[in-house]
């Protein structure tokens, strides 16, 4: 995953690249505190749970938890994993 920082004119800026802990990530969440991001991930399936600075926006470099849900997808497909949210 990449972020950006978001200049007070609207401009973008390159802010650092991490592993989306996947092959084809469709989809990731904040949690209330923004200490956490879960990421999902269509083909895999799977779901990393990964540290977040609330202040910078900074993931983490490795996955606090995995967990794999339901049935793997195909790239370029409607199947797989679609969307993740936190139940706080």
């Amino acid at each position: 995953m990449t972020s950006y920082k978001i200049g007070t004119d609207g401009t973008l800026t390159y802010g650092s690249t991490t592993s989306s802990f996947g092959t084809y990530p469709r989809t990731f969440q904040i949690n209330k505190a923004e200490d956490m991001v879960a990421i999902g991930d269509q083909t895999t399936s799977n779901i990393a749970i990964v540290s977040r600075d609330a202040k910078t926006g900074a993931l983490g470099n490795t996955a606090l938890a995995t967990l794999s849900v339901g049935n793997r997808g195909t790239p370029e497909n409607e199947d797989g994993l679609s969307s993740v949210l936190w139940v706080e």
